[in-house]
């Protein structure tokens, strides 16, 4: 009787490892199939207006995201991700506007309905393609007085424009290395049309690039 208990314990210990694998092979298999889908560069636009705080607005962007898997049955890989964003602000009685390009390379991972991104601060990109500074509609005499010398005297070349606010943005986004990781959230992919939604961005709609 105590032989066929135990046997039976076996059994039923045996059963309930096959189980598990059996449900990690799903779940694996089911990642697999999602990345599948996902692998691939995909582009649209984005509602960046939801991003404007402290005097600095963002115009509606284009992202163009790309998904490359690490092998034939990987669950992710490398990943790139562009955004193409207008951004003015004021301060002290000056408005900027500028057109950049940010790159953010890094890695990506399925992981159940989810894409979970990882980027280091430090490998980002960021291109300044246009670039403007200019009194704004309330400026005081002094600092319009203020722009005109300098404007006069060349302190205002684009390109020196460009290299000083690269520099900060150096400095404040690229120089502490932080290592982020974010979740895309509820990914669904239909055809050509890749959604998921993204904590500050909310949803996003994108479209497979041919």
């Amino acid at each position: 009787m105590k032989k066929n208990f135990i046997g039976k314990c076996k059994a039923a210990w045996t059963m309930l490892f096959a189980a598990v694998l059996v449900g990690m092979a799903v779940t694996s298999c089911g990642e697999q199939k999602l990345a599948d889908k996902i692998e691939g560069k995909w582009k649209g636009d984005i509602d960046l207006l939801g991003l404007n705080e402290d005097g600095v607005k963002y115009k509606n962007g284009e992202t163009i995201l790309e998904f490359a898997k690490s092998g034939a049955d990987a669950d992710g890989g490398k990943f790139t991700m562009t955004v193409s964003m207008d951004i003015t602000g004021e301060e002290d009685g000056m408005e900027i506007s500028a057109s950049i390009d940010v790159v953010a390379p890094g890695k990506w991972r399925v992981e159940s309905n989810d894409i979970e991104v990882t980027y280091n601060s430090a490998d980002m990109k960021f291109n300044i393609k246009k670039l403007d500074l200019k009194p704004s509609g309330d400026a005081d005499s002094e600092t319009m007085m203020a722009f005109a010398l300098a404007k006069e005297a060349g302190m205002l070349d684009e390109d020196a424009l460009k290299e000083a606010v690269l520099q900060s943005i150096k400095e404040e986004v690229g120089d502490d290395g932080e290592v982020t990781t974010d979740k895309l959230g509820l990914v669904s992919v239909s055809g050509d049309v890749l959604e998921f939604n993204d904590e500050d961005l909310g949803k996003v709609k994108l479209t497979k690039v041919q």
